[in-house]
């Protein structure tokens, strides 16, 4: 309901002050703080001395006085509007001129609905002055700010008030808000690295910068000027006057040079009616300016904002199919599915052509967590234009994230042989998707396909190392590698060693991945226990998650702890590496990484130590041709691969002294190899397992892996006709959290070809006997070796048929316990003891060194 009474023709008038008006009116009454009669003298002097009839909001009518001495004041023909949500507010008698809205400003859609074609000279938000609603009612409200206009708040001491959810410094609070608007006034001055580090930075320190031309606080009042047009630049230094005494002539700074930028500032600060009107281009540039904003808005998660900025370009530009869409984009990420479906069909309807923002929405729902929405999407897009290559990547993590992974990487294997613009990332989003599935083959043969640098190609090869049977495109990688290698340019002489007196062997060892335990077992047992009178060992370490000696875990930390040095190379260039190590001088560079897509082969390859050494996951014929591996002496590889020797299975492992559990109520077998390591082919295998033992489940490690390996896996074992209700999914890194699955399992089984990494260790640890495939590949021979060290030879297959069996004989006959010898053997063998694993490495060390030492 409005009430609504036409201004009275030709009135005189003369301009007075606030508090001749105020105190000469008589009629109905207007509750004030005696400072405002003469504050308002000041606020509003450019429209009093320009006398043009103005247009007033004031958010707060109460018993209505204030809107009558508001008209009284202001020039005449002015037009004035109050906003309030008392209903005996309906009752109030008004003079002409006056008009009444009942309601609230922090309702966006009323506020719109009711100004959808008025904008203001002046708003006074003088309502319920709590904090939420002095905010909601400036972002509704603002926008509908005239050029040049000013927004004006009144009693702002509400802000410090508990009784309005106020205080001091309180954030939330309104002052808090508007003293904000400081920094809006200096956006561009403001370095950014200091604002993303400001805690929670306020949004419209952008979204504001091109309209606040001012901000005045007195005693409870608070007045924001707007600028006369959009601030579209910086503002620029000037220089006036000819005599240079003190300091240098500039005089290209000269004000008569650079009269644009004066007049720019001028026409931001002048009256409105002195600004002349937009051209069409101007307007279009002011849209466009709009729709930034909203954007911006939207992508700070500031949705009222947003939708308000969107709704208004919706309204003046009909024929726009981005208003619409950016509406759409909002009710999707605040879950208003409704919305965005009507939305993005009026979008739609405007352009048909543009199933880009069908897409735009799809990625929209995806980035929110929707997969199954995003998918909805996405499909209609690409079968609206079936080469909007963009889209492919989102449709198909849609479908990947959806539970229908199969569907995603069909996708994207037929998408990714077209060339397009967003191959690349089609490649990418395929390589991470079959990753994330747990495909290890289908990745191997992806990364391939794709493969262009050398850290792709060695990525590859790790792969392979863990379920290639033959090992002959592994071996193919290798060689490729070694050429490469071979054809590294030269790169800059390093710079020469620092000196040293007469020392002990000094060490460094490169590593990509120090939070790994396999390589902080390795290298805490060295660190703690190798002589410091007889060894200087230090670490390059090239992992961004390692910074100033900080950000690993406990192992990590200690290793960084007790290295004689470290250096941070994650940043480096080879060249800078080399210098690092030329500078150092270590007589013994190990690398622990190889092979791997983290690797720095090339400073590895190019440094000038005397002795190099590739330590890593597997024991592959060396990418370095003057470097060795390291394994130990009863893997039997020393006389197929040149290799520093270390005593028995040449590594150490420490583990918890847990209770050896008893045995499961039914049988289960594990396989706590992370479930990226095992192939197609593995399962396959522990199918026909699960198939021989028909009352068996299988516990099945998936480490960091989620919902789609599940269903990837479940796939696996479907196929062999295992229901997925058979197996059980869990997820454990370290080596204590695998020991206490291991108590749940009565027998391990290790992949075909994969190494073990720590399963196999700590389910051997844990009594639990294992199965593994003999294999004559170096790198695969490490299961078969550790059973053989422990006598126990009879859970070595020679076959997959052998396999099946051994599995079989062995549930049939179930021990009531784990087997506690294997624990003793393993403690019989130091396996777990880091002194004699370090006393074993330095004397191997030491024998190669020597035999080099005779050779040369």
């Amino acid at each position: 309901m409005e009430k609504t009474l036409e201004a009275n023709a030709g009135q005189a008038w003369q301009k007075q002050g606030y508090r001749e008006v105020y105190t000469g009116h008589p009629g109905l009454a207007s509750h004030k703080w005696s400072h405002y009669l003469f504050i308002y003298d000041q606020i509003l002097e450019r429209e009093l001395d320009a006398g043009k009839p103005l247009t007033v909001l004031e958010i707060g009518v109460q018993n209505g006085g204030s809107l009558e001495i508001w008209k009284k004041y202001l020039p005449p023909g002015t037009e004035i509007h109050g906003m309030d949500i008392h209903p005996k507010c309906l009752t109030l008698n008004f003079s002409p001129g006056i008009r009444f809205h009942p309601g609230s400003a922090t309702d966006i859609d009323l506020v719109n609905r009711l100004f959808a074609d008025t904008e203001f000279d002046i708003i006074i938000d003088d309502g319920s002055h709590f904090s939420a609603d002095v905010i909601s009612s400036f972002i509704n409200l603002f926008k509908k700010l005239k050029p040049g206009g000013v927004y004006v708040v009144e009693d702002l001491h509400a802000s410090y008030l508990k009784t309005h959810h106020g205080g001091l410094a309180r954030a939330g609070s309104s002052v808090e808000f508007f003293k904000r608007f400081i920094d809006t006034l200096h956006f561009s001055y403001i370095d950014p690295d200091e604002l993303s580090a400001v805690p929670d930075p306020t949004p419209f320190l952008s979204l504001y910068r091109q309209e606040i031309a001012s901000i005045g606080f007195y005693d409870s009042i608070c007045a924001i000027r707007k600028f006369s047009r959009p601030k579209d630049a910086d503002f620029s230094t000037l220089l006036s006057g000819k005599i240079f005494q003190v300091v240098g002539d500039d005089r290209a700074l000269h004000w008569e040079q650079n009269l644009d930028a004066i007049n720019t500032a001028k026409a931001l600060y002048a009256p409105p009616q002195e600004v002349p009107p937009p051209s069409a281009s101007a307007a279009h540039t002011r849209t466009e300016a709009l729709l930034s904003r909203g954007i911006e808005a939207f992508n700070l998660d500031c949705f009222e904002q947003a939708s308000a900025i969107f709704s208004e370009l919706l309204y003046r530009s009909p024929d726009d199919p981005l208003p619409a869409a950016w509406l759409a984009f909002t009710c999707a990420r605040q879950g208003l599915d409704d919305g965005a479906r009507d939305f993005i069909a009026h979008a739609l309807r405007i352009a048909p052509e543009r199933a880009d923002l069908l897409a735009a929405l799809g990625e929209i729902l995806l980035g929110a967590d929707r997969p199954e929405q995003a998918a909805t999407y996405l499909q209609e897009a690409v079968s609206a234009q079936p080469d909007l290559w963009a889209a492919y990547p989102a449709l198909a993590r849609s479908l990947h994230l959806s539970g229908r992974g199969a569907e995603a990487v069909a996708l994207l294997d037929g998408a990714v042989r077209v060339s397009s613009a967003a191959q690349a990332k089609i490649q990418h989003t395929l390589i991470s998707i079959l990753a994330e599935r747990g495909d290890l083959a289908g990745f191997t043969r992806a990364s391939l396909r794709f493969a262009n640098a050398q850290n792709e190609f060695l990525l590859a090869a790790r792969c392979l190392a863990r379920f290639e049977p033959e090992g002959e495109q592994l071996l193919t990688i290798v060689e490729g590698v070694r050429h490469q290698i071979a054809r590294l340019p030269s790169l800059p002489p390093a710079a020469p060693s620092l000196p040293r007196a007469q020392a002990p062997l000094r060490i460094a060892f490169l590593s990509s991945d120090l939070l790994n335990e396999a390589v902080t077992n390795k290298l805490g047992s060295l660190l703690r226990y190798l002589p410091a009178a007889d060894f200087v060992i230090g670490l390059f370490i090239n992992d961004p998650r390692i910074n100033n000696k900080t950000g690993g875990n406990d192992a990590c930390n200690a290793c960084l702890l007790l290295a004689d040095f470290t250096v941070l190379i994650a940043d480096g260039s080879d060249s800078k590496v080399l210098t690092s190590i030329a500078q150092i001088a270590p007589d013994v560079l190990i690398d622990l990484d190889g092979p791997g897509p983290e690797e720095r082969l090339a400073p590895f390859a190019l440094a000038q130590v005397p002795c190099k050494l590739g330590w890593g996951e597997a024991t592959l014929p060396p990418l370095v041709t003057e470097s060795r591996g390291v394994a130990g002496e009863l893997l039997g590889v020393q006389d197929e691969l040149p290799c520093l020797t270390l005593p028995g299975l040449g590594e150490v492992i420490e583990l918890p002294e847990l209770p050896l559990g008893g045995r499961p109520a039914h049988p289960v077998f594990a396989c706590l190899s992370p479930a990226i390591r095992v192939s197609a082919e593995g399962w396959q295998l522990f199918a026909a397992v699960l198939e021989a033992v028909p009352d068996s489940t299988l516990l099945i490690n998936l480490k960091n892996l989620g919902v789609p390996a599940t269903a990837f896996i479940s796939e696996q074992f479907g196929q062999a006709g295992i229901s997925p209700d058979r197996l059980r999914f869990v997820h454990a890194e370290s080596s204590a959290a695998l020991c206490e699955l291991w108590r749940e399992a009565d027998l391990g089984l290790a992949p075909p070809v994969d190494a073990g990494e720590l399963a196999l260790p700590t389910g051997l640890w844990m009594g639990r006997p294992y199965l593994a495939l003999r294999t004559a590949l170096p790198w695969s021979r490490r299961p078969a070796a550790w059973l053989e060290a422990l006598g126990a030879e009879q859970w070595i297959a020679e076959t997959p048929a052998d396999y099946v069996a051994l599995a079989q004989q062995f549930m049939a006959n179930r021990p009531a316990t784990a087997d506690p010898t294997l624990r003793a053997r393993i403690k019989e063998l130091k396996l777990n003891d880091p002194a004699a694993f370090a006393q074993g490495f330095a004397d191997a060390l030491r024998r190669l060194l020597q035999e080099q030492e005779e050779q040369a």
